[in-house]
């Protein structure tokens, strides 16, 4: 089991820390918790970079409201089989990748 809050505490605000991708370390380190709802609800604004350097970001899974009988871990293989294992063609045309020189699509 894992327990953990959403969001970000007064008292985490108190500490000193600024950033909520300082959360995960903190919670672990002060109060033993082993979980962390971020909530992204203007989309996600965090680097690929920023999240690989740090070791208490690594590993996140997404959780997903969810309706109709719908369950966690079908959602993320559902959404990640979707990112990783499909292939989806551009709908931009070659000349126009050439042009302005895009980045290809598998890399975006």
């Amino acid at each position: 089991m894992r327990i953990g809050p959403s969001g970000n505490s007064e008292e985490f605000y108190a500490a000193g820390f600024k950033n909520t991708e300082q959360e995960p370390k903190w919670l672990r380190e002060e109060l033993g918790l082993n979980a962390y709802e971020y909530s992204f609800g203007r989309g996600v604004n965090m680097s690929f970079e920023k999240a690989e350097k740090n070791d208490y970001l690594k590993g996140i899974l997404p959780v997903y409201t969810l309706t109709g009988g719908l369950y966690q871990k079908s959602m993320q293989k559902i959404v990640n089989d979707a990112i990783f294992k499909t292939r989806p063609k551009s709908v931009i045309p070659d000349s126009l990748i050439k042009k302005y020189e895009l980045m290809p699509l598998d890399k975006a």
